[in-house]
């Protein structure tokens, strides 16, 4: 469903058959949030979204719109970064074999790698804005009310902020990046999504040290402003994951 509405590309060529491929997915999505919802009403858990249908804003409770989008945002915004993040992460352990085994043979240096791999693969190229007042940037008038997209991926390698913004430093001192935007709009989820980066890769080197592509496999990237891989497929020792 999530891979529907986000990148209904990989489906069809057909414009047309995209956007209903969306639209349908779309509407499932809905259709199950609205299920649970009432769900929820009747027999309370001890959930989020139970949480959601006790929550106020400014004295009032939410409204059943407002429940549904904030559902779907979390189910949108929860699933597809954190896992083109950890197939761009993987990716790049897997072609270079000395950064795998750095952080197998100390897993402390996890956190830092996380951060420096988000940094230089940065899988949420670009957010899209709409400007709010007339300006310019570098030259290029932007009238109020336009959309342009803010190109993160762009801001991570940019000399003019960090003369080694090009150079992979697994042990950078300075870890910070744009890869979940920054100010006001900065990615609400980005410290549950580190802890679980951080958590699959400690888990998974953990019990699969060695791995490499599987025979007949390669890496493809895909997307616009979300980077990633559709599938890796991998291959490691018989005796690997059995701790």
């Amino acid at each position: 469903m999530k891979d529907a509405i986000i990148r209904p590309e990989s489906l069809t060529d057909d414009p047309d058959e995209r956007v209903r491929i969306q639209t349908e997915a779309g509407t499932q999505a809905f259709t199950l949030f609205g299920t649970v919802l009432a769900q929820r009403r009747a027999e309370p858990r001890d959930d989020l979204i139970t949480e959601l249908l006790k929550a106020e804003i400014e004295g009032r409770p939410l409204t059943e719109p407002e429940l549904l989008g904030i559902c779907f945002m979390l189910m949108m915004a929860g699933l597809d970064t954190v896992t083109i993040s950890l197939t761009c992460i993987l990716a790049y352990l897997l072609e270079h074999p000395e950064a795998r085994r750095a952080i197998v043979a100390d897993p402390e240096k996890i956190p830092t790698v996380v951060e420096e791999l988000l940094r230089w693969e940065t899988p949420v190229i670009a957010v899209p804005r709409i400007t709010t007042r007339d300006t310019e940037i570098a030259g290029c008038p932007i009238k109020k009310g336009e959309m342009v997209h803010v190109m993160l991926a762009s801001g991570n390698l940019d000399p003019d902020a960090d003369p080694r913004a090009g150079v992979v430093d697994l042990d950078r001192a300075d870890k910070r990046h744009l890869a979940f935007g920054g100010g006001p709009h900065r990615c609400l989820g980005s410290h549950l999504a580190r802890m679980e980066l951080r958590t699959v890769l400690r888990e998974w080197h953990r019990l699969i040290p060695e791995y490499s592509l599987a025979p007949g496999a390669s890496i493809t990237w895909n997307g616009h402003t979300l980077r990633g891989l559709d599938s890796l497929a991998l291959t490691w020792p018989t005796d690997a994951g059995q701790a």
